[in-house]
């Protein structure tokens, strides 16, 4: 990045002798003197100043607005979900002219996870997209970090997270009330419980209401941070509906009720898959009786 440059002007001044035996016109002349030199001061520091500020924008060149986003030149996220394969670094860039910008990230551990360098010229806005796997660093880990240099001097640093089911733990629920979570996996093989290796799945949406079936809190799964849990519940009964997914049926049913008691969680785990169509066995058409006809041969034994 260019330094700042301030001209510097030499000013040299003489200092007038009194004319005369102390008249009036020897003094009224070197006050008058002294005024204008005053006067050429102040003019010579204010253009100095002027060309000072005028060459340091002229000069100065860099970045600023340095932010992270979740889409190119989007706004600043500083949290990215679990399951992030590609991150924005977006900055402003002002008064360059053929200058090198360097982007590096670094991980958590202070490995770089990508480095580039590119050339700048003019004023605008720059989105570089930094493609990759970015695992969940979740507290007190250190977050990711983005380094930009200019011209190879370090401009700017910015921090940021991902986010993963660690990283949001469910609050503990005051003293005397319950907990509910709830989950929706893919019963592949529609036995009615979570076998190892079914997934969890997407879009279906979770709805929790009292024993009055009055509705107190709505929740649609991602696939990823199931179960969701509903904390803080006074202890009593309590209905938890799910509606599938599109194309998913349920194998477990859509309504499960529960009963809380105070320290305790619950869990309500709802089964769906896509529905199995069974192969129609084609029946067999009967095989037509082929029916096999003789001469009749009739011998008279009367000689005949």
């Amino acid at each position: 990045m260019t330094g700042r440059r301030t001209k510097d002007e030499g000013r040299r001044s003489k200092s007038p002798s009194p004319v005369g035996d102390g008249g009036g016109a020897g003094w009224g002349f070197l006050i008058l003197t002294a005024g204008a030199l005053a006067i050429l001061l102040l003019a010579a520091t204010t253009w100095g100043m002027a060309a000072s500020s005028a060459t340091q924008k002229a000069t100065a060149a860099g970045i600023v607005n340095l932010h992270m986003s979740n889409t190119a030149y989007g706004p600043p996220v500083t949290q990215f979900p679990e399951g992030t394969s590609i991150v924005y670094v977006v900055f402003d860039f002002y008064d360059t002219a053929n200058t090198s910008i360097r982007v590096v990230v670094y991980s958590p551990a202070g490995q770089i996870i990508f480095d580039q360098t590119q050339t700048y010229s003019g004023n605008g806005t720059a989105s570089v997209s930094v493609p990759g796997s970015f695992p969940p660093d979740p507290p007190p880990a250190a977050p990711y970090v983005t380094n930009v240099y200019v011209s190879g001097q370090h401009a700017d640093t910015e921090e940021w997270r991902v986010m993963g089911t660690a990283a949001t733990p469910t609050p503990t629920p005051p003293t005397g009330t319950g907990t509910i979570c709830a989950l929706v996996y893919e019963d592949v093989n529609g036995n009615q419980t979570r076998d190892f290796g079914e997934a969890l799945l997407a879009g279906a949406i979770i709805t929790l209401t009292d024993a009055s079936r009055v509705p107190l809190y709505t929740y649609t799964t991602d696939g990823m941070h199931e179960p969701h849990c509903f904390p803080g519940l006074t202890p009593g009964d309590y209905y938890v509906l799910e509606k599938n997914p599109p194309n998913y049926s349920s194998t477990t049913g859509d309504i499960i009720l529960l009963t809380v008691a105070a320290g305790v969680t619950r869990y309500a785990e709802f089964g769906d898959r896509i529905p199995v169509i069974p192969t129609e066995t084609p029946t067999p058409t009967a095989t037509p009786v082929r029916r096999l006809f003789l001469p009749l041969i009739m011998k008279n034994h009367w000689g005949g």
